[in-house]
């Protein structure tokens, strides 16, 4: 990764997940759905996984793309669809694919529903890095009053909870300075490992409806795509 060039953080990794009320029991079902209407994003074999039915939290069912670009995990209470974009990207960049994120996602959701299996939360997590030669020193300077203070490592996490269109939603952010390398070159380059965690609150208990869903990721888009320290 070239330091000269980057002067804002870097899209690392993009997705949506959705959290099931109860346990699907057929968790290949919402793969071969995906698999079966987006094979031109999802070209490599479905794997699924004879984990047994108590183990609700591991991947039963997966699908990947053969540049790794793409994926779909499904255990028994969750789904979630990752992209992970090229080097220097951010979601201004990946417009397209987050679209086309969201269109999957929904599948799985309109799958889940046909199995009668509801929807009790939903997430969007955002992974980003950003490359600087004083990771430290920048965060220090951010949310310390002692910028001066001898720290070696450091890692910052805080809730910003937002209320809108009648859904609570937890915005998690989390910094922590890291390295991050080059595959293709090898190179190591020190800087801020970002993630933004953008949820509904767990606590509540009714099911999410389609339209609920279909709001929260707008209000998502809205309020975490960006990595804050740009």
């Amino acid at each position: 990764m070239d330091t000269e060039q980057i002067t804002k953080a870097s899209l690392l990794k993009a997705q949506f997940g959705i959290f099931f009320k109860n346990p699907i029991a057929r968790p290949d079902l919402l793969t071969r759905k995906v698999a079966d209407e987006f094979s031109d994003y999802f070209d490599s074999a479905p794997i699924n996984l004879p984990i047994p039915a108590e183990i609700l939290e591991f991947p039963v069912a997966q699908l990947r793309s053969s540049n790794n670009k793409w994926q779909v995990n499904v255990s028994r209470v969750r789904a979630d669809v990752i992209f992970t974009p090229d080097e220097n990207q951010n979601y201004e960049d990946i417009k397209t694919n987050s679209e086309k994120i969201v269109e999957i996602l929904l599948k799985l959701i309109d799958e889940a529903t046909s199995q009668k299996v509801e929807v009790a939360r939903v997430t969007n997590i955002s992974n980003f890095f950003k490359t600087t030669e004083s990771p430290i020193q920048e965060l220090q300077k951010l949310y310390f009053k002692n910028e001066n203070a001898k720290i070696s490592e450091l890692m910052i996490r805080f809730n910003e909870p937002i209320v809108e269109s009648n859904l609570n939603c937890n915005n998690l952010i989390q910094f922590e300075t890291g390295q991050t390398v080059n595959i293709n070159e090898g190179k190591e380059s020190a800087g801020i490992l970002i993630t933004r965690d953008f949820n509904t609150d767990p606590k509540k208990k009714d099911s999410l409806t389609k339209k609920e869903i279909e709001e929260f990721i707008k209000i998502a888009t809205k309020h975490s795509h960006s990595p804050l320290l740009d």
